[in-house]
């Protein structure tokens, strides 16, 4: 079967050629970070971004260790990067209920903001997760509760995920002690996404 590359700053990387992307806004052969390269950050329709997402499930298994992960990861900042700040400076609370696909929109930004390690999705994700963890210390407090847990539903995952990921064991030791007495399965189950996102390797066994 013959075989492309992707070309990432001088970097050939093997890519059959079944698995070559079609879509405009799914990963190009020619990977730059040149300026003149950057205009495929203004799409922001909902379905083009879907495909891009989707896409990265693929890919991104495959780069991390690499030795130009840094590289990817910037790029990936220049198009993930700008649409999460311009939702986060519209407010990630808005409601957008009845705009479904826009509401999509933001859910895959936010979540691949924060995958990806950027800085202002994992500023954002430790601020709020702090709120919480202040305001949700009483033993007999639920995460499931808005009474003292702010954070919209739809991001929570995402929050949890970044939070115990960069975070410390102590951040971890309250969301598992949250999650054991949580009742409802739409928290647990948020909850539970954020605490496979640790780092301590001694954790994953509890």
């Amino acid at each position: 079967m013959k075989i492309l590359y992707v070309i990432l700053k001088g970097r050939r990387v093997k890519m059959k050629k079944k698995e070559r992307p079609s879509d405009t806004f799914c990963f190009p052969y020619i990977i730059s970070l040149e300026p003149k390269h950057r205009r495929v950050d203004q799409k922001t329709e909902y379905r083009p971004l879907q495909t891009f997402s989707a896409y990265m499930d693929y890919f991104l298994p495959r780069m991390y260790g690499l030795e130009f992960w840094s590289e990817y990861q910037e790029y990936l900042s220049l198009i993930i990067g700008k649409l999460f700040d311009q939702f986060n400076a519209q407010g990630l609370d808005a409601d957008m209920d009845i705009q479904n696909d826009l509401f999509s929109t933001r859910d895959i930004v936010v979540l691949r903001a924060c995958i990806i390690d950027y800085e202002p999705c994992i500023q954002m994700a430790n601020e709020r997760f702090q709120e919480v963890r202040r305001n949700c210390s009483g033993k007999s407090q639920l995460l499931s509760g808005s009474d003292c847990n702010k954070i919209p539903y739809y991001l929570r995952p995402y929050v949890y995920s970044a939070a115990v990921k960069h975070g410390t064991e102590a951040d971890f030791d309250f969301l598992f002690e949250k999650w054991n007495m949580e009742h409802y399965m739409m928290e647990r189950d948020s909850i539970f996404n954020g605490l496979c996102s640790t780092r301590f390797r001694e954790k994953s066994d509890l």
